[in-house]
């Protein structure tokens, strides 16, 4: 409970914009940790690709992978699969450095809003 009092405080002290740019964020934080969430989640079918490259043949999507990639052999599959992982965690990272430089620029201007409004009420 004191955290929502905490939210609808700092909400009462915005603006129409600034509300809207508070929600865009939220929205964006879960986006953001839906991607790391998908690019942690890719390392482990990679090391179970890794342990036992059998599995290409038994698993339904990483057979249907193999077709639809027209992989020529389990090495080529494996090395492409490594590829996808390792570009999953980039862009999961990129993402979530994103969220991280917006949030600091909101709150640089909620910071610097907040300052003037203080500065001009003990004027």
């Amino acid at each position: 409970m004191y955290i929502i009092s905490i939210i609808t405080s700092v909400y009462s002290i915005l603006n129409r914009e600034q509300k809207t740019k508070m929600l865009f964020l939220q929205i964006f934080f879960a986006f953001s940790a839906v991607i790391q969430v998908i690019g942690v989640a890719s390392i482990a079918p990679f090391i179970g690709l890794i342990s036992n490259p059998e599995s290409i043949s038994t698993n339904k999507v990483f057979a249907f992978l193999y077709q639809f990639g027209d992989f020529t052999s389990t090495e080529s599959f494996v090395f492409g699969f490594a590829i996808l992982s390792i570009v999953m965690i980039v862009v999961s990272n990129g993402v979530s450095a994103l969220t991280l430089w917006l949030q600091f620029g909101f709150q640089f201007i909620l910071v610097l809003v907040c300052s003037f409004r203080s500065m001009k009420i003990s004027l």
